[in-house]
Order: C-alpha cells, then structure tokens, then sequence
C-alpha cells in the first residue's frame, strides 16, 4: 500500500517530469525548492536552455546532497554560465564527491573559455580517475592544441588499461585539430 507521503513524493515528481516535458518553466523554476526534486529541475532547465534560472540554480551548488549537486554543475555546463566557471573550479578542486568534481570539469569544458585549458591541465594530475578523464574531455571539447602533449602525457601515466582508455577519444580530437563533441 503506497502512504500519503509517497503518492505526494510521486505527484510533485510527475509534476516536474511533465513541466520538462511541455516547457513549462514557471512549474521548474518554482521546484527549484523542492527538497525532493530541486536536481531534477535544475537539470531540466538546464536541457531547456533557460538562463534565466542561472542564480537560482546557482544555489543549489552549496547543497549537502550530492546528486542536487551533480545536477546543479550539469545545468551550469548546458546554459554555459560563464560566470560560474571560477565556482565549478573551486567545486572540480575541492568537493568530497568525486562525482561532483568530475561533473564540474565537464561543465567547464562544456562552456569551452580558453582561459580554462591551464588550469584543465592542472586536474589531469588530480587524485582521482574520474577527475583526470574528465580533464582530459574538457580539454578535448575546448580544442586548443596547448592540452594535446598534457593529455598524452597523462594517458601514459595511468596504470590501469580502463583509465587509459578515457583517453583514446579526446586525444584522437586534440590529434586532429577538431573540438570534441
């Protein structure tokens, strides 16, 4: 038997879902709040290119939990807000969640500022795997040649064949000159 407090949890979920759906930006912008669903918002009006909802969404960056946190960085990196990129370094630095920290290179990346490709290179010496793959992208999506030597470099230093292969597809897109999709 599902409780009052599940359906509630379910509607206001379908709520969100539906918005994303139909565009409706109003209904995402105002579960921004929601304590259950305030990622997936994030998230949708970030695919929904709605710049507008940039501060609220910047918020959700200082969130304790982790997958809000994860969704916030993504929307960030699809509306290209350049002006979080020193926040998502300071994320793709120092965050506990490695998951997180991954995600904000991404979005770094994602924006594209050649301004970002030092401190990219920086990360692909980072203690984690997913950090260093995820630089490796970044730079790759930035397409500035100053990272193809960097990325070789790190790809060699990785002792795990898996790791390595993170590197095959943004090194083939340094090698080429071509910005990686």
């Amino acid at each position: 038997m599902v409780t009052a407090e599940e359906l509630d949890h379910a509607e206001r979920f379908k709520r969100v879902w539906d918005a994303r759906r139909s565009g409706d930006l109003a209904t995402l912008r105002s579960a921004l709040v929601d304590p259950d669903h305030r990622g997936h918002a994030a998230r949708y009006l970030g695919e929904l290119d709605d710049t507008e909802s940039i501060p609220a969404i910047r918020l959700l960056l200082d969130a304790t939990d982790e997958d809000v946190r994860i969704d916030a960085v993504k929307a960030l990196g699809l509306l290209k807000s350049a002006a979080d990129v020193p926040r998502l370094f300071e994320l793709a630095r120092h965050d506990p969640s490695p998951y997180v920290r991954e995600r904000a290179v991404g979005a770094i990346g994602r924006i594209g500022q050649r301004e970002t490709v030092e401190p990219l290179i920086e990360l692909l010496s980072d203690e984690s795997w997913r950090v260093r793959g995820g630089a490796a992208l970044a730079l790759a999506r930035i397409g500035d040649q100053r990272a193809l030597e960097p990325v070789r470099e790190a790809a060699h230093r990785e002792k795990k064949w898996w790791c390595r292969y993170l590197y095959r597809k943004p090194l083939k897109a340094l090698e080429r000159g071509q910005p990686f999709e």
